[in-house]
């Protein structure tokens, strides 16, 4: 009688459980959606921070081209020679027909606005940050070092007050890559030319190569060149000198007659 079991026993074959593939695939769409989810939870969470670590690295490239900024030395940036015919008979013209000329500097502006979008988020509108105008009218826009080693940005811009030319002196504090601009200190320096009849002429002002607490504006009386000799100190405050005229005031607001005797 023949033994079952000395048969040979048929391999058994079965068909792939096509559940198994679907499964990973199911599961690696789910690991994606989730961390997609996470990262979008994230997001919204950390939205203004993130927003504000953008615009202040906006700041810092905009602050790196204010820093490194000069004009010509030749570059007049305020003539009061009039415009107008009426100027032939020797009557002195007013500041406002005169021209102020002024530098176009798009970093400054540009930085002006992207510090004040800071700003707008993270501190209160009576930041002095926002009282700075972002106008064209440049004069002088350098990166200073005062006498203990504190870096400074400093812009020196034109406007007009009363039929008077006026020197606005910003005195900045730079921005980090974590921290934002502050405004230090901010002075005024009215220029009087009604003291005596004659043409001026101011130029864009030249940060000193050596000195990196000075700098000097040119400036020309009759012809006659003279320089405003600029110095930053330690407690952030602005001085000059000049070699035409009289200079008088506070520290805060100074006026300058250059064609005083």
């Amino acid at each position: 009688m023949p033994n079952v079991l000395d048969k040979p026993t048929a391999e058994l074959t079965y068909a792939p459980v096509p559940h198994r593939k679907i499964s990973r695939r199911i599961r690696w769409l789910c690991t994606i959606g989730l961390s997609l989810l996470c990262i979008e939870i994230a997001a919204v969470t950390h939205y203004h921070q993130i927003v504000t670590a953008i615009r202040r690295w906006q700041v810092y490239r905009l602050q790196s081209k204010c820093e490194q900024w000069t004009a010509s030395p030749d570059q007049v940036v305020y003539d009061d020679r009039p415009t107008t015919p009426a100027y032939s008979n020797n009557r002195k013209p007013s500041a406002m027909q005169s021209e102020i000329l002024g530098l176009k500097c798009q970093p400054w502006t540009d930085f002006v606005a992207a510090t004040k979008s800071i700003d707008s988020t993270n501190i209160a509108p009576a930041d002095p940050m926002h009282h700075i105008a972002a106008t064209d009218n440049v004069v002088f826009l350098h990166k200073l070092r005062n006498p203990i080693g504190e870096e400074r940005l400093v812009c020196i811009t034109m406007g007009g007050y009363r039929a008077q030319p006026i020197l606005l002196v910003y005195i900045i504090q730079p921005a980090t890559r974590t921290t934002a601009a502050k405004l230090r200190r901010m002075q005024y320096i009215t220029i009087r030319e009604e003291s005596a009849a004659g043409t001026f002429q101011l130029f864009a002002g030249q940060p000193d190569p050596i000195n990196h607490s000075h700098f000097t504006i040119s400036y020309s009386i009759n012809g006659q060149p003279g320089k405003m000799d600029c110095c930053l100190f330690d407690d952030d405050l602005f001085f000059f000198s000049t070699d035409h005229g009289s200079v008088n005031g506070s520290e805060g607001w100074l006026t300058w007659m250059p064609m005083d005797n």
